[in-house]
């Protein structure tokens, strides 16, 4: 029986990618094969899954660009494992609890609502291609809020965090002084080839000279800062000893100096420091050993303080690109106030392009650098509104201060989470699995204190 389960979902997936490939069935057929192979060799799929939740930080290794959209290999792993465990939990009634919240309905209307505007407006394939990523994101979000249900499981997932963390600080290091990525990403596209694709480590100026900006797995810095930043605070619920726990956070804080994102060293100040005044433990000897790194972090990297400061100067090439590429987000806003432009068109508008070609600057194509204003440019007050009010009622439902000042897990998870929607003020983070991944770990970690509680 398990055998044709395997075969009718391996038929199903490869028939959809088939449709994806504008109807190429020589290469649905070899991705049945691929995906049948796959199955066959996966016996303990819980911990495939574990595994793969944990994957995003390697996403940009490897990308198929295949007709309508953009597959990434661990998006393809997770697809195939998620449907894989469905259809085995359902022959076995046994489904791991999946619910859904009333706060659910503002995510599902707002999907709905980017499935209007694809049918309405003229950039209907970059609209729908958007909203099948919002989809998939749901997606993950119930699965796992569902999956990582009890302690067990999360600190299985925390162990497997504390290993990427190290890869990927290390990658980050070792980028740095080497120059460029020494492994390169795989880009497969089914119509023109492959092609292998590395970076090399971008240049700031400033008062004190040049400095160079590290990122890891071709994430740019500010995608690995945002990660780095989650993955600081997961390292405080792993089962390792503290020496271990403070080696890890060194190399993560390290990395975090040097992608020299500014957003992401005053978030991650700004949350250390409550979260130190939260566990009230020796506050005076943790203060005077964070005034101590950041007194080592200027010997050692002077151009820390002067990128700071480059934050209030008009002339900084970095603020000129995002005070550009914001006004032209309110631009668009003010165009279509209340349904927006269209979900994914921000880095295709004409509004952009003029905006940037007016003030000198490349018209390459580029994203808002603010998640909050995408939505709101591209979906209007409609869009911006049910996120919002998606936020109030998950807020609502699971703050407990109660939990957040006594038990560690809860508070680590909280911090990683607030971190990378803070993060949303300079990227799209909610664009990405990782942000979904620890939401949906949250939901289950509130869950278990409560039980505990």
């Amino acid at each position: 029986m398990k055998i044709r389960i395997n075969i009718f979902i391996s038929i199903i997936l490869s028939c959809f990618i088939g449709i994806l490939l504008d109807f190429n069935w020589g290469m649905a057929f070899c991705f049945f094969l691929l995906i049948l192979f796959v199955f066959l060799l996966i016996k303990k799929t819980d911990f495939i899954l574990i595994c793969i939740s944990v994957f995003p930080p390697f996403n940009q290794l490897v990308v198929i660009h295949a007709g309508l959209c953009d597959i990434r290999i661990m998006q393809l792993l997770w697809c195939i494992v998620i449907v894989k465990y469905f259809i085995e939990n359902l022959y076995k009634r046994k489904l791991y609890n999946i619910r859904f919240f009333y706060y659910d309905i503002y995510i599902v209307i707002f999907i709905f609502f980017c499935f209007i505007q694809a049918l309405l407006y003229k950039e209907h394939l970059l609209i729908f291609k958007e909203t099948l990523q919002w989809i998939y994101l749901y997606s993950i979000f119930v699965f796992y809020r569902s999956y990582y249900n009890t302690y067990k499981k999360i600190k299985i997932f925390s162990k497997f965090v504390v290993i990427v963390s190290i890869m990927f600080s290390s990658y980050g290091i070792l980028k740095f002084f080497y120059g460029k990525d020494f492994i390169p990403a795989i880009h497969i596209n089914l119509f023109h080839g492959i092609q292998f694709v590395r970076t090399s480590l971008s240049a700031r100026e400033v008062l004190s000279g040049v400095f160079f900006r590290t990122d890891s797995f071709l994430w740019g810095p500010v995608g690995t800062a945002n990660i780095l930043l989650i993955q600081y605070f997961m390292v405080n619920i792993s089962p390792l000893k503290q020496i271990t726990k403070l080696i890890v956070k060194f190399l993560i804080i390290l990395v975090l100096v040097l992608t020299a994102s500014r957003a992401a060293w005053i978030f991650f100040i700004s949350l250390y420091f409550v979260e130190i005044w939260l566990k009230k433990k020796n506050i005076p000897l943790r203060f005077i050993g964070s005034v101590g790194i950041v007194y080592l972090i200027f010997l050692f990297f002077p151009w820390v303080l002067y990128r700071f400061l480059d934050t209030f100067s008009a002339e900084e090439s970095s603020n000129i690109w995002h005070i550009v590429i914001w006004s032209s987000g309110i631009e668009m806003f003010k165009s279509n106030p209340l349904w927006g432009i269209g979900t994914g068109c921000f880095a295709y508008s004409t509004i952009l392009r003029k905006m940037l070609s007016a003030a000198g600057l490349d018209t390459i194509f580029i994203t808002s650098h603010n998640m909050f204003l995408k939505l709101l440019s591209e979906n209007g007050l409609l869009g911006f509104g049910l996120w919002l009010m998606f936020f109030i009622s998950f807020f609502n439902k699971y703050w407990n201060y109660r939990f957040l000042k006594k038990n560690y897990l809860y508070r680590s998870l909280f911090f990683s989470l607030i971190g990378t929607i803070l993060m949303n003020l300079t990227m799209n983070a909610f664009m990405i699995e990782i942000f979904w991944i620890i939401l949906g770990v949250f939901v289950g970690a509130f869950y278990c204190c409560e039980n505990n509680s």
